[in-house]
């Protein structure tokens, strides 16, 4: 009779911005940057870990409502037991304290952290295949956060649309719109009014690529943040609103 398999244990990691950089824990003795992270023990859900992790570690006080997924990594150990390390964004607060003399809780940016973990001296730890595989994970997230996440683009996407017939009223509200017809000129509240419904016709198909770009973020939110090709869509969709915009813009004078 065979037993259940044990589930897999679970690492919670608190990715969280401060001062320009992000908050990790510096090895004194051995020169690298990790996120806070620990175990999260049964019957404890992922927020609950990491706030008493975050604050045994740091010191700081994690925002409930500022968590949110970044990315998941499985990781295999040479038991064949598997680990699987989730990572958070967080938002967090308060003062700095170390924990102990091991790591220091530090505030740093990308770039140093990923020069100071992926180039330099490490010690015995150096040629460990194990601890340059963590390594190589935390350069992975570090990579991966960016300052708007796909979401937050197609959002700001769905918001310039909707912008577009402001824009073709306010310019033909302030420079005139010249008919193609009859060769006469409408400006004042009679422009803003033929500017909008004229911007409105780009805006429609501006605003059905944006909530499709939203939906499809969405859908895929957990594992989007660290994909390159996540943001094409959104970056394509403003690149889109900014140009149908300029052309808005263009219907006055």
């Amino acid at each position: 009779m065979t037993g259940e398999s044990k589930p897999p244990a679970v690492h919670v990691h608190a990715v969280i911005r401060r001062g320009g950089g992000f908050l990790m824990l510096r090895s004194e003795k051995f020169a690298y940057y990790k996120f806070p992270h620990g175990e999260q023990q049964p019957g404890e859900t992922p927020e609950q870990a990491l706030s008493r992790i975050v604050s045994a570690q740091t010191g700081l006080t994690v925002r409930q409502k500022g968590i949110r997924p970044l990315l998941t990594v499985n990781a295999e150990r040479e038991s064949g037991a598997v680990q699987v390390h989730a990572y958070y964004i967080c938002k967090a607060e308060g003062a700095l304290s170390a924990e102990g003399d091991r790591f220091k809780p530090v505030t740093v940016s990308r770039g140093a952290a990923l020069a100071v973990n992926m180039q330099g001296d490490h010690g015995v730890l150096s040629d460990d295949v194990r601890f340059r595989a963590v390594l190589e994970r935390e350069a992975l997230v570090l990579r991966s956060v960016r300052r708007f996440s796909p979401v937050q683009l197609s959002i700001m996407a769905i918001a310039g649309s909707v912008l577009i017939p402001l824009i073709g009223g306010l310019s033909c509200m302030l420079f005139g719109f010249h008919s193609p017809t009859d060769g006469g000129t409408v400006n004042g509240t009679d422009g803003f009014i033929v500017g909008a419904f004229l911007g409105c016709f780009p805006a429609l198909p501006a605003a059905a690529v944006s909530v499709i770009c939203l939906l499809l973020s969405l859908k895929d939110r957990r594992k989007a943040a660290h994909k390159p090709a996540a943001y094409i869509l959104p970056l394509f969709a403003l690149a889109v609103i900014l140009f149908l915009a300029w052309a808005a813009y263009s219907i006055g004078g």
